[in-house]
């Protein structure tokens, strides 16, 4: 089964998406650079994708089916925002990344924090 593939330039990450840490690289069918090619690919019938289950609704519409890929490589995100932001909602997102962490009993990896970096911090 042909898969779609980021364009080579994107490196790691093209390999990463397409497993090549797991298979051989598979047959490409489609280069895609956005949601709207995927889509677009998809719904012509070039291949399958794997993507971040986050976007699944982003191309779950007419003609495309997502399922999850349940014994797939698990992944590592992080979580970045500008040191001087304290809108509510950044504060919110920032907060509820935090508690979903700890109660996953799951290591955040990375370096800790500065008092600078945390939104929280008292200035």
């Amino acid at each position: 089964m042909d898969v779609h593939a980021l364009p080579k330039d994107a490196g790691e990450l093209r390999d990463y998406w397409l497993l090549t840490g797991l298979r051989p690289t598979p047959p490409i069918g489609a280069v895609v650079r956005s949601v709207e090619e995927t889509y677009e690919a998809l719904v012509a019938g070039i291949g399958i994708v794997l993507l971040a289950a986050g976007n699944a609704p982003l191309l779950d519409r007419a003609g495309v089916v997502t399922r999850p890929l349940v014994d797939g490589p698990r992944t590592q995100l992080a979580l970045a925002w500008h040191r001087d932001d304290r809108r509510e909602v950044v504060l919110d997102f920032v907060r509820a990344c935090r508690d979903v962490v700890a109660a996953s009993g799951t290591p955040a990896a990375g370096r800790r924090p500065s008092p600078h970096d945390r939104p929280d911090a008292e200035t």
